[in-house]
């Protein structure tokens, strides 16, 4: 009796009796269903944990990135947390920051963060208004910024002395004048548009005039506009350049911390 080899591949064996007649005695299949069946589970499975993990660490990092609102220390008149701010438009904050304290004698703070806590942003921003103690101890002219651009909310507290100045109608509209910037992603005009709003208030009430002006309200662009041109560049570059040295010329001008001053709720907010 003999038999033809067998392999590993798809191959009938065939054997051959006394009277010389074959039979077929089995298929010799390899196992390739199967292992494509375990290779097909292991990628979902996979799949699965790389979803899961990445999950995970997004969840973490949404923990993980939220502030402390007692560990939280201004890092100039502008403190963004959620960075969202660019630089150029926080350099023009500071200045205008700067030039209100040193004009009117009023401290501004403008703040983003990453997350509210699970708090209101009206309660958050009395809490953070505390914290960063904005204004003087005594006279508590003060107001806050305050931005959450993750729960899309604003709120703008102000202090018990600039109460009488930026009533709640003032810095509700000093809000909406933000939200349409804020509806663009455009954090750092944003910003601008408000605390330009609030120190116009400030300056007004102190008789003082001050430096530059405010971003212009987002409008739509055609097509066959040019932009701002070059003789508007040089505009800009100018009136920058006449701020800061104005500031320089002071002497001084620099962020040299808040004055714990207090608020007692006064203020506005909202979402876009």
């Amino acid at each position: 009796m003999s038999a033809t080899p067998v392999s590993r591949c798809n191959v009938e064996v065939r054997t051959k009796g006394p009277a010389g007649a074959s039979f077929t005695v089995g298929r010799g299949k390899p196992y390739s269903h199967l292992a494509n069946f375990f290779g097909h589970c292991m990628r979902k499975t996979s799949f699965f944990r790389v979803a899961l993990l990445h999950c995970l660490l997004l969840l973490g990092a949404s923990f993980c990135g939220a502030e402390d609102i007692k560990k939280i220390q201004p890092t100039g008149y502008v403190s963004d947390l959620a960075g969202v701010i660019g630089s150029e438009a926080r350099a023009r904050l500071e200045t205008l920051c700067a030039e209100v304290e040193q004009k009117a004698g009023a401290q501004m703070a403008i703040v983003t963060v990453t997350s509210l806590e699970g708090e209101s942003v009206d309660v958050y921003a009395v809490d953070l208004f505390k914290q960063l103690g904005v204004g003087g101890k005594k006279d508590s002219r003060g107001v806050l910024l305050l931005v959450a651009p993750n729960e899309r909310k604003y709120r703008i507290e102000v202090g018990y002395g600039l109460e009488p100045v930026i009533n709640d109608a003032r810095a509700g509209d000093a809000g909406r004048a933000m939200v349409p910037f804020l509806r663009q992603g455009d954090y750092g005009k944003a910003a601008e548009a408000g605390a330009w709003q609030l120190a116009g208030y400030i300056a007004a009430d102190s008789g003082v005039t001050l430096s530059g002006q405010p971003p212009m309200r987002p409008t739509r662009v055609n097509r066959d506009d040019g932009g701002i041109g070059g003789l508007g560049l040089v505009i800009v570059l100018i009136v920058f350049v006449v701020v800061i040295g104005s500031l320089i010329s002071r002497g001084g001008g620099g962020f040299g911390g808040f004055g714990g001053g207090s608020s007692g709720g006064g203020g506005a907010s909202g979402s876009w």
